[in-house]
């Protein structure tokens, strides 16, 4: 037995790893997030055949590897970088634009379109995301607490940040290249 196996069913994934004083059985519940913190020596056991556990696990689950297959960007807005694909729903900082409008992202870091990655120095010319603005809110409330011992001083405040939701719509790259969210 090479270091552990990986047994594959349509329903319910377990990994065996094999250790020289005990052996463990754990179920994956998320095989993608799973995936990552497996060992990289275990093997899967897909009938006869023995595979690297990442090929079989994303194979027999559905999930594949979005390794030059989805166009991806990293943008910059609120102060923070985000990673984004076309049809992805994230909060960012609070924008001002209107619920249902379209807003343009052109502070573009970097773009990766079919294994080609472009890196802005320090923007990508040309390259856009459009978002469609979905909703505005605030995050959920964060104490802050001041406290020094011995001192009779306490100081409780709450603090609640708005956000606004978008949804990323199409990535435009350089050279003319785009993905659009389907649907």
């Amino acid at each position: 037995m090479d270091g552990g196996r990986a047994t594959v069913d349509a329903s319910f994934i377990s990994i065996t790893s094999i250790h020289p004083c005990y052996l463990i059985t754990q179920p994956i519940v998320n095989p993608l997030h799973s995936a990552i913190a497996l060992n990289k020596n275990l093997l899967a056991v897909v009938g006869n055949r023995r595979t690297p556990y990442t090929d079989t696990l994303y194979s027999a689950t559905g999930f594949h590897s979005d390794k030059g297959k989805v166009m991806y960007a990293v943008i910059s807005t609120g102060g923070k970088q985000y990673k984004v694909r076309a049809g992805d729903t994230l909060k960012v900082e609070r924008l001002t634009a209107e619920e249902g409008s379209t807003v343009e992202f052109d502070k573009i870091l970097l773009v990766e379109d079919d294994g080609q990655v472009t890196v802005g120095a320090p923007f990508v010319e040309g390259g856009h995301v459009s978002a469609l603005v979905t909703s505005h809110g605030r995050h959920a409330k964060v104490k802050v607490v001041k406290f020094k011992r011995r001192k009779k001083y306490r100081r409780t405040q709450g603090h609640r940040q708005f956000y606004t939701e978008v949804a990323i719509k199409s990535i435009h790259g350089t050279g003319g290249s785009m993905a659009a969210a389907e649907g």
